[in-house]
Order: structure tokens, then C-alpha cells, then sequence
């Protein structure tokens, strides 16, 4: 089924005679009739767009943020949506839609694209993990939904167990990424880690980080850990994967988690009954000979002392001054 055929029906439930329609037939005519994924940007009616289920919710204080600079005249960037059954489904920009609500606007600039559910689903993933403002657990999270939607999408590419290997001939396709059967699978990257570092524009580095961290950290743990302290620290959670053993990874987010300790290392030696030395605070010992020298300098010697410091550089706004100078 080309474009066409996709987007036309759908952009003819609006009005007549439509401007959605006559926008998308003048963009739609350039196409070559194969070319079954395309896009066109049109002028969308807010009714005609149906909002299914989210990665994130909408926050009000980002929806508000939009509606300021709508209403100073910056321009956003259109929305993107695909044609299901007649109506059109967000894929990616639901606080721009929802400012566009707020504001009691009828229609909104959007890109309408020929997209399979999974495809779509990989476009709002996509967008989320190069988003600032995430958490590290955030990231780590969106970064499990890609390696699930992008397994379902390449079949052909994934070895779902890698403790059951595939009987075959020869190494297997450069391209085959192994997944590790651990509370959901994760990867061991190969074609996965390429890919993403690719279609996201994260380094690669960052994607074999944030694989390695899932493959130590079930959904049940990453659950436990979101909306604490810990979500926010990129080195503890790869700290916390790589350990190995569940009961004392449990054991050492308890501790950390119960304000034990902030330090990986130290609640491991907690949760393995070694009591760390306590810390003691630095002796000033240069002060304290210091004292103990000026104490016994005669006055000819603690002229000598000052006149020595006086040449020092010293810290800004101190100086030397004999009494009865300045």
C-alpha cells in the first residue's frame, strides 16, 4: 500500500473542501508510487488525532512552558502522527498537542507518516532517550523498551537465549545481536548497540553502558529504585549491575537506600558484616607545629619568621604588617 493510499482517506474525513486534503495531494504527487514509508506535513485538525498509550505522561508545568512561547510567536516543531483506520495516532509530541488544546486551537502543524506500530513505537522511544532532563533509571528504562521493540521488529537479527545457542553452520551475521535471558531480555549488543548509536546520536560507548547496566538490573529492582537518589547516579547503578549475586545486590540497596552509606563499595563491605574504619577528620599538623615553633621562637626569631612569610604569596586580601605599620 503506497502513501497515498495510507494518508489520503484519513485527511479526507476533515471538512470540505479541506486544506489537509489539498496540502497532502500537492506533497503526495512527488512520490514515487513504491516508496511505501514517506511523510508529509499538513495542517491537522485537533479532532482528528486520537492519543493512545504513553512512555510519559504530560507534565503541565513543560504543556505551559509551550503555551508561553506559542503565544509570544515561537514556532515548535509540527507533531508527528500516523493514519490508523480513518483518524490519525500521536507518535511523537504529546505536550505540543496538548498545548495546542489548551489554547483552543483547531488545528496543528503535523507530520503524517506511513508507520507500523512498532515502527512508531521506536520513534517515540527514540525521541525520549535523547531528551535532557532524564534520570540515568530513566534512560536505562527507555533504553529496555528499544532493545523490546526493536527485537520484535528484527526477528531475523536476535538469538532470544543466549544459554540455548543455535545449532548452525559458520559464525552467525555480523548483524545478530544475542539476548540474554535475564527477568526480560537484554543484550549483548553487536548490531543493537551500532544501530542505536546511529538512529539516536548517542555514543556508543553510552548505549554498551546502558546494555551492560540492564543486564544487572531486572525490572523488578529498576521498579524498587525509581524515585530515589540512587535513579539519578549513572556510577551507582552500573555499580549496583555488577554485582552478581541478587540476594546481596538486594542487600546493598537497602543499605544506601536506608542512608547507610552512598558508596557502593561500603555497602557491600556492610552487607558482607566488614564494619568500614571510621573516618576521621585530616590532623592539621602544620598548624600545630606551627604553633608549637612560635611558641618557643624568641622575638628575633619571630621577626625572622614574619619577614620569611611576608615574601610568600599569600592568600588574597592577607598581608604582613609589623605592629605600628599600616
Amino acid at each position: 500500500m503506497s502513501a497515498q493510499d495510507i494518508v489520503r482517506p484519513a485527511l479526507a474525513q476533515a471538512d470540505s473542501p479541506s486544506s489537509e486534503t489539498k496540502k497532502a495531494d500537492h506533497a503526495l504527487a512527488g512520490m514515487t508510487p513504491h516508496f511505501e514509508v514517506e511523510a508529509v506535513t499538513v495542517e491537522l485538525r485537533l479532532s482528528l488525532i486520537d492519543v493512545r498509550d504513553r512512555l510519559r505522561p504530560v507534565r503541565q508545568s513543560a504543556v505551559d512552558d509551550l503555551i508561553v512561547a506559542l503565544t509570544e510567536g515561537v514556532l515548535g516543531h509540527p507533531i508527528t502522527v500516523r493514519p490508523v483506520e480513518g483518524r490519525f495516532e500521536l507518535v511523537i509530541g504529546a505536550h505540543r498537542l496538548e498545548a495546542y488544546r489548551q489554547m483552543g486551537r483547531l488545528k496543528i502543524p503535523a507530520i503524517v507518516r506511513s508507520l507500523s506500530a512498532l515502527e512508531a513505537r521506536q520513534l517515540e522511544i527514540d525521541e525520549n532517550l535523547v531528551r535532557a532532563g532524564l534520570t540515568a533509571l530513566e534512560r536505562l528504562t527507555f533504553m529496555a523498551e528499544r532493545i523490546e521493540t526493536w527485537a520484535a521488529r528484527n526477528p531475523d537479527k536476535v538469538v532470544m537465549d543466549a544459554s540455548q545457542p543455535i545449532k548452525q553452520r559458520g559464525r552467525p551475521p555480523r548483524n545478530y545481536i544475542k539476548l540474554k535471558e535475564i527477568p526480560g531480555f537484554v543484550p549483548a549488543t553487536m548490531g543493537f548497540a551500532a544501530e542505536t548509536a546511529r538512529e539516536t546520536r548517542m555514543s556508543a560507548i553510552s548505549v554498551y553502558r546502558a546494555t551492560a547496566s540492564l543486564a544487572g538490573l531486572p525490572v523488578a529492582v529498576r521498579d524498587r529504585l525509581h524515585g530515589t537518589w540512587i535513579a539519578g547516579s549513572d556510577a551507582a547503578l552500573r555499580q549496583l549491575a555488577g554485582i552478581g549475586e541478587a540476594e546481596e545486590q538486594a542487600r546493598v540497596i537497602d543499605l544506601m537506600l536506608a542512608g547507610k552509606t552512598k558508596n557502593v563499595a561500603e555497602a557491600r563491605a556492610l552487607a558482607a558484616g566488614v564494619v568500614p574504619a571510621a573516618k576521621t577528620a585530616p590532623s592539621n599538623t602544620v598548624q600545630r607545629d606551627f604553633e608549637k615553633a612560635w611558641k618557643a621562637a624568641t622575638p628575633s626569631q619571630r621577626d625572622a619568621l614574619l619577614h620569611w612569610l611576608a615574601g610568600q604569596r599569600l592568600p588574597q586580601g592577607w598581608t604582613i604588617l609589623k605592629q605600628g605599620e599600616g
